[in-house]
């Protein structure tokens, strides 16, 4: 966990007083447990979009970028969505499969 929290603190770009690296470390340890328990995080970064842009060609590129990302995410949320729905559905096959065998 310690590792965990070094690479973290290495990616923020200010120093993270002690009060913030103590609900970090607690945090990590909770999300640890979680996922121990058999628990699964997804993460997909906030859609944004383009906000009063004035038109140009160096605009242009920004707004299409940020489409490009909004898209990946949509692919990104149907593909997890996917993994889940099977997920579930092995569970109730292996479910079945365990009432069978009594």
């Amino acid at each position: 966990m310690d590792d965990t929290l070094e690479q973290i603190k290495a990616a923020v770009p200010h120093i993270i007083e002690q009060e913030v690296d103590n609900a970090l470390r607690k945090s990590i340890e909770k999300y640890f447990n979680f996922y121990k328990k058999g628990g699964d995080v997804d993460f997909i970064p906030p859609r944004s979009e383009p906000e009063d842009i004035v038109e140009g060609e160096h605009n242009q590129a920004i707004i299409a970028e940020i489409q490009q990302h909004a898209d990946e995410n949509t692919r990104l949320i149907e593909m997890i969505e996917s993994v889940r729905a099977q997920q579930a559905e092995l569970k109730q096959l292996t479910n079945h499969a365990a009432v069978d065998d009594e």
